[in-house]
Formats: C-alpha cells, structure tokens, sequence
C-alpha cells in the first residue's frame, strides 16, 4: 500500500516566483495534518505501511515513509523502499507510445489491424475501427477485466490476444468507461515490435528509466524480491491483513508491471508532467483514489492518490 502526493503552483507562475510566494513554507505548514491524516488513512484501511513524496516545482521537498514492510514485521518503510505499482504501470506504457507518435513511428488514430494483423474483436466493424487510442480509453464495449483470470489459468499473450474474438461486447464502442487489460497488453507488444525490442519495457527503460536515472525501478516479480528494501503485498479478510508472495502471473503477466521507490516516483512525476501523463512510480498492485483539493486562495493544489492493494 502506498500514498503520492504532487503540489505545484498555478502554471502562470515561475518556479522562483511560487517559492518567493512562500511556497515552501505552506507545503512545511501542510505536513503535521497530512501526516495524520495519512496514519489515520492507514488504520482505517489496515495499510501496514506506505512511503510518500511531495514535488514542488521540479523539486522534490518531502519524502518519508510510514508503517512497515510487511505485517507483523518490524522492518520500516523509508523513502528507498521498493513498492509494487499495478497499473499505473499504464502510464508508462502512454508514455512510450506517445514517445513513438512524435518519432513517427506510429500514429495515435493507426488501426490495430494495421500493426497487428491477428488482432479481432467480436465485431467485425469495431475490429477494423480500432485505433492504437483505443487501446488505452477504456472505452472498448467489452467486459470490465474481460479475460485477466486466463493469465491465473497460465494461458499466454497470444491465448489473451485471441480471446477478444469471443468477448461479447457489453456497451456500444467508445460509449462506456469499461476497464480491462489485454488491450494494453496488446499495445505493449505492438510497441516492442515496432522499436525491434523484446518486451514494451525495454523501450520504457531506455526511453525513460535510463534518461531519469530511475536505477530502482524494474519490471519482474523476481526483480523486486531481490531488492533487499521492498514492500510486499497483502490481502484484506476479516480476520486481519496477511503478506501475499510475489505472483509472475498477476499482474506482471498482464502489464509487465513495475516496481519503483519514492525517490525514483519523484523523477517520474516530474516525466509525466512533462508528457502530460499522471505517471506515478511507486506504488504497486494497487486499486487508485484520486482526489483533487484546492486553498481557498487557489495559490496552492494537490492531488492526493491513494493506493490499496487490489487483493481488499
């Protein structure tokens, strides 16, 4: 379980200027009440730990971590612990085709039949409108998580690829939100073919990991429990929370997910915000709640992402 955290100032106001505006000092005056709100927040949903970090204006200016690694141990979380992060996951992905779009290697509106000729849907018409956006709207008219129990069952990409010809779809074609996962699987493999790489991740680390320096983030299950400083995961019943092991067939089979620490998150969030993507980075397994605040005097807002893991 993990909390981020990003504050910035209005966007016609020059970094020196929002600190002269005495930025900082608000973002200090904050902490003593996020602080306990975010131990509340941790009762509350029986979170054993979380890590934080505040960027403001390119810089990041908090970093802290709450609670403890796992339940019942006493290892603490810092702001180098290693969480998992799900499918903000997705956000890099964005990034990395939109890196592709202004190489010219691709187009946003390009249909899917184009690139991957196999790919069919159960419509026949929606099949042939499908553009690569479409892969990431969440608008597709299938099924919320339409076949992810496959990858438990062992089933491979190409067995979730061809699946989708016998999805039925549940709402007409870019009607619906509808969130589901093998269609970004699918973006990541037409994303590798078209750089000649192996896997999607290879082209998000040598197009954004490498660049930031992000030597914390990797994108396997092994990968992760070898980091000597990570969190893992844990499932929610009624009588208590319990640590869960590192599964390579959920979600990693479905994302090629990612792990990442707060300092790494914060060299992310800056990435993202320059892409325009909500790119986080620390955080894993996670379910989102994202809620927007402003001051009364608009000088200071932040969105608030709260993470549970997916298991509650």
């Amino acid at each position: 379980t993990a909390l981020a955290i990003f504050l910035s100032a209005p966007s016609m106001v020059s970094p020196a200027a929002a600190q002269d505006a005495g930025m900082a000092d608000k973002v200090e005056a904050l902490l003593p009440s996020l602080e306990a709100y975010i131990e509340s927040g941790m009762q509350a949903y029986a979170a054993p730990g979380l890590a934080i970090g505040i960027v403001v204006d390119d810089e990041l200016v908090y970093a802290k971590g709450f609670g403890v690694r796992q339940a019942g141990g006493t290892d603490p979380v810092t702001p180098d612990t290693v969480f998992q992060i799900g499918s903000t996951t997705k956000a890099f992905l964005g990034t990395a085709m939109a890196i592709l779009v202004d190489r010219g290697a691709m187009r946003w509106d390009d249909r899917v039949v184009d690139l991957f000729p196999s790919f069919q849907l159960y419509d026949p018409w929606v099949t042939r409108e499908f553009r690569m956006f479409d892969l990431l709207a969440q608008r597709s008219g299938m099924q919320p998580y339409v076949n992810d129990i496959m990858t438990v069952l062992g089933y491979d990409a190409d067995a979730l690829f061809r699946s989708l010809r016998s999805a039925k779809p549940v709402s007409s074609f870019r009607s619906t939100f509808g969130y589901v996962n093998i269609p970004h699987l699918l973006a990541g493999r037409i994303v590798a073919g078209l750089e000649g790489l192996p896997g999607w991740s290879d082209v998000a680390q040598r197009e954004i990991l490498d660049p930031l320096g992000m030597t914390e983030t990797s994108f396997t299950a092994e990968a992760i429990e070898a980091a000597a400083n990570h969190a893992v995961g844990h499932s929610w019943t009624p009588a208590g929370v319990s640590a869960i092991p590192f599964d390579p067939s959920f979600p990693y089979a479905l994302a090629f997910d990612r792990e990442a620490d707060v300092y790494d998150k914060s060299f992310n969030a800056l990435a993202a915000a320059s892409a325009a993507f909500a790119a986080d980075g620390r955080i894993k397994d996670a379910i989102f709640s994202n809620i927007v605040v402003s001051s009364k005097d608009s000088s200071v807002s932040f969105a608030l992402t709260a993470a549970l893991d997916p298991k509650l």
